[in-house]
């Protein structure tokens, strides 16, 4: 059954601030993570005939992490300190607060960036793409117990790696 006009606004209502926030977590940059999400449902309006309803987030969710990944081969993996430089060196003003938070993200992102690829995306897709363990098996073609155990795994590597103790939230 094809996705009409209509089901394509429900699905952006319903998925929009999921996938955003799940693109945002690969890209590290609002405005291209919008235009991720924008070009997924594109993706998805251009290819509506051949795809279930059923299956739409999961497509979705795919489509932007293909493209994100795309993006980030393109950019060669640009170094986090260079953006962080760059942000920091136009806004001298910054509040001691402010540096500080940078810091922060600047350690969470390496941190993120750092972890074997395999255990980022399990990551990712549970936290930020809020999919269930069955709905990444099923994207991965992996079994449910390898998504929790990867999970796990890619948790303890981030407390391993911002310390323990630290001020982050896992």
């Amino acid at each position: 059954m094809a996705i009409e006009k209509a089901d394509l606004k429900q699905i952006y209502d319903t998925h929009q601030q999921a996938m955003f926030n799940f693109a945002l977590r690969w890209v590290f940059d609002f405005s291209l993570a919008e235009e991720l999400v924008h070009e997924s449902f594109l993706a998805l309006w251009e290819k509506r005939d051949s795809i279930e309803k059923i299956k739409v987030k999961s497509y979705l969710f795919k489509t932007i992490q293909n493209k994100a990944i795309n993006w980030r081969r393109k950019q060669k993996f640009l170094n986090a300190f260079s953006l962080v430089e760059n942000e920091v060196e136009d806004s001298q003003n910054l509040q001691e607060s402010q540096i500080a938070l940078n810091q922060e993200l600047i350690e969470m992102r390496e941190a993120l960036e750092n972890l074997p690829m395999n255990y980022r995306k399990v990551l990712l897709l549970s936290f930020y793409g809020e999919f269930s363990y069955q709905e990444i098996s099923e994207q991965l073609c992996i079994s449910e117990g390898t998504v929790a155990s990867r999970k796990s795994r890619a948790i303890e590597m981030l407390r391993v790696k911002l310390k323990v103790g630290s001020e982050y939230a896992i």
